[in-house]
């Protein structure tokens, strides 16, 4: 009996203070908040468990508490947990419940946003792709029944996972957000925030603290504020006072603790553009103004991760603007998860109040593998490989959405009609990006927003094979997301007249794509070698021809593209651009050194054009020469250890390196600044393809 009192005993003392009930909650007349009766302010930094490999979940939450914060805030997004329909997900990479775990045994409180919008450059600010055929007239954001419907059944599943864990239930999570910035949504819908309100009501109840997070302009807080809910604002570095810059925010609501919810370290980059960049000073500087005035913060982003595969979203400028791959943001912790300056002197400014926390045992910077140059071998060319969903014949274009398909690339292909000109002129509406080719030969590039037009060769023929390969660069992830839908999005046109009966395949890109193009590689590899060893030994019989090379590396494209069973000889063009012709698959294998285990890496793909690439089935994102990111971080945790073979999967879109090679690196290259100048594979200034 004396052994059950004890157990019972020390359970009690371990979910509460002292045995007293876990209570979090608002003393608004005292302005702040109180954690079991005594006042509380928190210190938070951001960071999202969908960014990081789960192997280094614990190691990211010690270095957020190491550095004297005591909470770490995390969006929740809806299309990673719910990938289709009625199919819901929370293992492994996807355990959100697993993640906060770590955050509690790390002395960390923990803040959830769990939208059902969250933006975080985000595809589609968070939702699941598959809304837009559920009801393609769907009001997101809005109160519309086919869309409250849908978040209610997705609440249902994720509420189940969290419902333990909020604080007066013995979890850590203190902090509850309620969609996101609505404040800057062109769409005033308050029937549907009130009803957002009670549906987590209904979850949380008292919890933990429901709250909204808006910009700090007096419009913005009012369209956003929900009755019942915390206010909240976010900004950057200021030199302002904060009794100026919470001025609008007390007028919506006079009473209750100040918070900043994203309190902008860093921020984003898109493709094409100058990499962010924020000064330390001005960082420390309204640090040191919130600690004077009792407010509680949240540091976006402290550790921002990456967007592996094709989890990127865009801008919403008046032209596309993708978000980059990585997203390192410029934050505290790195990408790779290193410590920076910009740590340490935050770590510094806040320590009085703040003081260092955690476990310790944290390192400052972690070993990166140098595992050196690769070489690929052609494998395949997308168009021809057997990896395409099966193929839809249509009088009139259809979208990624009408396939069932999220992510990837569409080849849109058809008979050219009777040609009327001289150059003929194609006319499309593509989003986001689409390779022209004749006969699978590239011939233009053209991208929403920018170029919708092209002229064709003038050798142009009838019944020639068009094809319009069409990628998507990542949804929208800000306010109206109202052109999300991907593909050949409208009639085409060449001369003026309309383009029938279009072939469409899907090439989504998914794990068994990839495995299938191994396969390839594998069955052919012999043969190739078969096939190159006969040539050398008739070239030694016959001499080389010369002459013939000679024009070869003189002809107009500066390529050969003549297949000997499946393998592809390219020639130099200029000094780095290999023109494959049409996109193409690159596969090559290496092993970590024996007794060394994998670290973490960074692929530089600086000499390659655009594409993808994939390490051992992982996505590990898109590629650009426009920049800034050149490099492609590797978690050394995705990697296999000596004697198995590690895997690359290159899909290039454009032109090679020289030597068909890729490099592995120790330190990213993430803020390359691209030359004003014209792009062949491009057909855009770079300049003017990303302005603001």
């Amino acid at each position: 009996m004396l052994m059950i009192i004890l157990f019972l005993a020390l359970c009690t003392f371990s979910s509460g203070k002292k045995g007293e009930k876990r209570e979090f909650t608002i003393d608004y007349d005292a302005n702040e908040f109180l954690m079991d009766g005594e006042p509380f302010t928190y210190a938070s930094g951001e960071m999202h468990y969908f960014r990081v490999p789960k192997a280094y979940w614990r190691d990211r939450l010690r270095k957020i508490r190491y550095s004297g914060l005591n909470t770490v805030s995390t969006y929740i997004e809806w299309s990673l947990h719910e990938p289709s329909s009625n199919n819901f997900v929370f293992e492994g990479e996807a355990d959100v419940a697993e993640f906060i775990k770590i955050a509690q045994q790390e002395d960390l409180f923990v803040i959830i946003r769990p939208g059902p919008y969250i933006c975080a450059e985000r595809e589609f600010g968070g939702y699941p792709a598959w809304l837009l055929t559920a009801n393609p007239k769907m009001r997101l954001r809005t109160s519309d029944p086919s869309h409250t419907f849908f978040i209610a059944r997705w609440f249902k599943h994720l509420m189940g996972q969290l419902q333990r864990l909020f604080y007066n239930n013995g979890g850590p999570i203190i902090m509850v957000q309620v969609e996101n910035e609505y404040g800057s949504y062109p769409v005033n819908d308050p029937n549907y925030t009130m009803w957002l309100r009670d549906l987590y009501r209904s979850y949380v109840g008292n919890a933990a603290v429901l709250f909204t997070t808006d910009g700090p302009g007096r419009n913005y807080v009012t369209r956003g504020k929900i009755p019942g809910v915390l206010s909240t604002i976010d900004f950057g570095p200021t030199t302002s006072d904060m009794e100026k810059m919470y001025r609008p925010m007390r007028k919506v609501q006079p009473k209750g603790p100040l918070i900043n919810s994203e309190f902008y370290v860093g921020w984003l980059s898109y493709w094409g553009e100058p990499f962010s960049k924020t000064e330390i000073e001005p960082i420390v500087s309204t640090l040191s103004k919130f600690l004077a005035n009792n407010i509680s913060f949240n540091l976006y982003m402290f550790h921002g991760g990456t967007n592996f595969g094709f989890t990127a979203g865009s801008g919403s400028s008046d032209h596309f603007q993708a978000d980059l791959t990585s997203y390192d943001y410029d934050a505290p912790i790195s990408e790779a998860g290193d410590l920076t300056d910009k740590y340490f002197a935050i770590k510094d400014a806040i320590k009085e109040i703040y003081p260092q926390g955690g476990s310790g045992g944290v390192k400052n910077f972690t070993e990166k593998g140098d595992y050196g140059t690769i070489k690929l071998e052609k494998v395949i060319s997308l168009l021809k490989s057997p990896i395409g969903t099966a193929p839809v014949m249509t009088e009139f274009p259809i979208t990624f959405e009408d396939l069932g398909q999220r992510y990837g690339f569409v080849a849109y292909t058809v008979a050219v009609p009777n040609a009327g000109k001289d150059p003929s002129v194609l006319q499309v509406n593509v989003r986001d990006r689409a390779i022209v080719l004749l006969d699978e030969e590239e011939v233009s590039v053209l991208q929403y927003t920018y170029i919708n037009e092209t002229p064709l060769p003038s050798t142009l023929k009838a019944r020639q094979k068009l094809t319009l390969l069409i990628e998507n660069l990542g949804r929208r992830n800000y306010q109206l997301l109202s052109d999300c839908t991907k593909g050949l999005i409208s009639n085409a046109t060449i001369d003026g007249a309309l383009i029938k009966n279009w072939n469409v395949v899907g090439y989504p890109l998914n794990p068994e794509d990839i495995t299938k193009i191994e396969k390839v590689y594998e069955e052919n590899k012999n043969k190739v070698v078969e096939v190159v060893q006969d040539e050398q030994k008739q070239e030694s019989e016959n001499g080389s021809n010369d002459e013939e090379e000679e024009k070869i590396n003189k002809s107009e494209n500066g390529t050969n593209l003549k297949l000997v069973n499946g393998k592809e000889k390219i020639n130099l063009k200029s000094e780095y651009k290999y023109k494959v012709g049409s996109p193409t698959f690159f596969i090559g294998k290496f092993q970590i050194p024996e007794g060394k285990k994998p670290l973490d890496t960074f692929l530089d793909m600086s000499k390659w054009g655009k594409g993808v690439v994939f390490i051992n089935n992982f996505n590990l994102g898109r590629y650009w020469h426009i920049g800034p990111q050149l490099t492609l971080y590797v978690p050394g945790c995705y990697l296999r250890p000596y004697p198995e073979n590690n895997t690359i999967v290159l899909l290039e879109l454009h032109y090679t390196h020289p030597e068909n090679t890729v490099t592995f690196v120790t330190k990213p290259i993430l803020d390359f600044v691209p030359k004003t100048e014209n792009h062949e594979n491009d057909n855009i200034s770079v300049t003017n393809l990303y302005r603001r």
